[in-house]
C-alpha cells in the first residue's frame, strides 16, 4: 500500500498545533515546557507498526488522564 503523504502532513500539523498549545498553557502556568520525545519504534510490517502506535496512544491517554486530574485540583478547568 502507497504511503498517503497528504493523511501524513494533515496528522503532523495536528500534532504540532497540538503540542504548542500544550506547551503555551505549561507556559502560561509559568512553567517550561518539557521536549524530551519517547524513542520511536518502527518496523518493517506494517501490523506491528500500528501495535507501536496503540501503545504510544494508550500512554498519552494515561497521562493526559493525570494532567486533567492534576489541572481539576488547581481549579484550572480550562485547561482540563
Amino acid at each position: 500500500m502507497p504511503l498517503n503523504w497528504t493523511e501524513l502532513e494533515v496528522h503532523a500539523k495536528e500534532e504540532l498545533d497540538h503540542a504548542l498549545q500544550i506547551a503555551k498553557h505549561v507556559d502560561s502556568l509559568g512553567g517550561m515546557p518539557a521536549v524530551t520525545p519517547q524513542p520511536v519504534k518502527t518496523s518493517e510490517k506494517a501490523e506491528q507498526m500500528l501495535k507501536f502506535d496503540l501503545e504510544n496512544e494508550k500512554e498519552t491517554i494515561r497521562n493526559y488522564r493525570r494532567r486533567v486530574k492534576q489541572a481539576d485540583e488547581l481549579n484550572e478547568f480550562a485547561i482540563a
